[in-house]
């Protein structure tokens, strides 16, 4: 067969090859930074159900318990209720354990093994002890 200088061979010259790979890097570069907002709203929707499940839980094992809220708080019924938050806590996955001097006085506790953004849960008792807010050092607080 004779060459003919109007007729190509099968396949893509390298200009053709260089032009497909910048349009695909064009493309990849504006889907990439939308990726990495989807991936951090379902860090943060995570966390929250997380904290939601937590503070459901609290108040099922409180009344699963049949704690009764005396008219004044005590520091019995205040430990009680502080066992039971860790015992919730470890259901959920945390280490934490609770002894005698983890016991807080003002109500507040800190988990920082629980959060999968790798953040610090601060909760809070309710006045009365029924419930608690969740607070995330990452993604803000749960009510």
């Amino acid at each position: 067969m004779r060459w003919h200088p109007l007729r190509r061979e099968a396949g893509m010259t390298m200009i053709e090859v260089v032009v497909v790979l910048v349009i695909l890097a064009i493309l990849a570069a504006m889907t990439i930074p939308s990726l990495n907002g989807f991936i951090t709203d379902a860090n943060q929707k995570n966390c929250r159900a997380i904290e939601k499940d937590i503070a459901n839980s609290y108040v099922e094992a409180f009344v699963d318990n049949g704690i009764e809220t005396p008219g004044t708080l005590t520091e019995d019924y205040k430990k009680n209720c502080a066992k039971l938050l860790y015992k919730v806590m470890r259901e959920k996955g945390s280490a934490a354990v609770y002894n005698s001097s983890t016991y807080k006085t003002d109500g507040i506790y800190t988990f920082s093994d629980a959060c999968p953004n790798k953040g610090t849960y601060t909760i809070t008792f309710s006045t009365d002890y029924r419930s608690i807010d969740i607070t995330c050092s990452v993604d803000g607080s749960y009510k």
